[in-house]
C-alpha cells in the first residue's frame, strides 16, 4: 500500500512538472510598416485581409487576398505551417489587428499587424492595368525610400531571339507611377528625367547601353513619358521609342526611336523619325505596312502623311490635307475640302482636290 502512495505521488509530480513546462503564451505584435517591409522575403505570406473591390484598387505587391470573413475558414489552406512568418494589413488598421489576433488564438505563432494600407510607402501594384503606383497616398517619401528609376520592361523583340530585359533609368525621384498598356509603357515622374536604357539578357549579360538622353524640360515639375514597341520598318523585329509629354496634346518633343538590326544585334538609332515626329505624331498601320504622320491644325484642318520604309528611308508615298473654312456669313458654320497628294513615278502629284 506505501508502495502504491509513493507511485501515486511521484507520477502527481510528474504532472505538475508537465503543466509547469506547456508552451508560453503567443501575445499580440504591432509592428511598422517599414519593419514589415525589412521582413518580406519569399519565404514570408503577406496577408491581406480587406475587400476584393479594395484589394483591385491597389495592393502591396505579392500580397495574398484573404477577406476578414473567409480567414477563419481559409487561412490553413494558405499556412499550412502554422510556424510561418504571416505579415497581416488592410486599409487602416482595424481588420488586420482583429485577423491578427484571430490567427494567434488558431496556433499561428509569428504574426505580425502592421496596420492599414494608407500608411504604406512602399510599391503598390495594381494587377488589372499592371500599374505600381509609389507613394500614391499622398506625402513625400522618406529619404531612404528615395532612389533612382530602375524600371525592368521584359520583351521579346522576335519570336527567334530570347528574351531582352529593359531597364529604364533616371535620377532620384520621390514618386511616380508606371503603367502597361499593350506594347506600350505609359511612365509619370515628378522632378526627374530619364537617362539611359540599359538592355540585357535573361542571363544578365548587356546587349547594349543608350545613354545620353536628353528629356529634361526646364521649369518642368512632371515630366511624364511613353516607351513603346512598335515595329516601325516592318522588318518582323519590335523597335523601340521613347518619347516625353510635354503637355496638352503636345506628346512629341524630345523623341528617341531606335530600329533594330539584326545584323549588328543591337538597336540603331534613327534620325529620320526623330526628325518627323518634331511636328506630328506618328503610328503604324500594320495592314498597310506603313508609318502614319498625323498633324492638326486645330479648327482649320489636319494632316495625314504616309510613310513606306525602303533601302533604309521612310519615303513620304502619300499626303491627305483636309482644310475647313468658316463661312463669312455664318461663324458657326464650316465647310471643308480634302487635297490628296501621291508618289507617282517619283514624284509627289495631286490626285484629289
Amino acid at each position: 500500500m506505501r508502495c502504491l502512495k509513493l507511485l501515486s505521488f511521484s507520477i502527481a509530480i510528474m504532472l505538475t512538472g508537465c503543466i509547469n513546462l506547456s508552451q508560453p503564451k503567443i501575445e499580440y505584435i504591432k509592428i511598422t510598416p517599414q519593419k514589415a517591409e525589412a521582413m518580406m522575403t519569399d519565404e514570408v505570406i503577406i496577408l491581406d485581409v480587406r475587400r476584393q473591390d479594395e484589394f483591385d484598387d491597389g495592393h502591396i505587391k505579392n500580397a495574398i487576398l484573404l477577406p476578414e470573413y473567409e480567414v477563419r475558414e481559409k487561412i490553413e489552406s494558405i499556412a499550412i505551417d502554422k510556424n510561418q512568418t504571416i505579415l497581416v494589413y488592410c486599409g487602416e488598421g482595424m481588420r488586420s489587428e482583429n485577423i491578427s489576433k484571430d490567427l494567434i488564438k488558431m496556433g499561428y505563432t509569428r504574426v505580425f499587424d502592421f496596420g492599414g494600407i494608407v500608411n504604406w510607402t512602399g510599391e503598390i501594384v495594381w494587377d488589372i492595368t499592371d500599374e505600381i503606383y509609389y507613394n500614391y497616398f499622398g506625402g513625400e517619401l522618406p529619404p531612404s525610400l528615395i532612389s533612382p528609376i530602375n524600371y525592368n520592361v521584359s520583351k521579346k523583340i522576335n519570336s527567334q531571339i530570347p528574351e531582352f530585359n529593359f531597364y529604364i533609368n533616371g535620377n532620384d525621384i520621390r514618386d511616380y507611377y508606371l503603367q502597361h498598356d499593350m506594347n506600350r509603357y505609359y511612365l509619370s515622374y515628378s522632378n526627374t528625367v530619364i537617362e539611359s536604357i540599359i538592355i540585357k539578357d535573361n542571363n544578365n549579360v548587356i546587349i547594349q547601353e543608350i545613354s545620353g538622353l536628353e528629356t529634361a524640360t526646364p521649369a518642368c515639375e512632371e515630366n511624364q513619358y511613353g516607351f513603346s514597341f512598335d515595329d516601325w520598318n516592318f522588318d518582323g523585329f519590335f523597335d523601340i521609342s521613347l518619347w516625353k509629354f510635354q503637355g496638352g496634346s503636345m506628346h512629341n518633343n524630345p523623341t528617341y526611336y531606335w530600329l533594330w538590326d539584326n545584323s549588328l544585334g543591337k538597336y540603331i538609332e534613327n534620325k529620320e523619325l526623330e526628325e518627323r515626329s518634331d511636328w506630328c505624331s506618328l503610328s503604324t498601320d500594320e495592314e498597310l505596312q506603313q508609318v502614319v504622320g498625323y498633324t492638326s491644325a486645330g479648327a482649320f484642318g489636319n494632316v495625314h502623311c504616309f510613310y513606306e520604309y525602303s533601302n533604309g528611308r521612310f519615303i513620304l508615298v502619300k499626303s491627305i490635307e483636309e482644310i475647313f473654312e468658316q463661312s463669312y456669313d455664318d461663324k458657326d458654320k464650316y465647310t471643308s475640302h480634302t487635297i490628296i497628294e501621291e508618289l507617282i513615278d517619283g514624284d509627289m502629284k495631286i490626285t484629289n482636290k
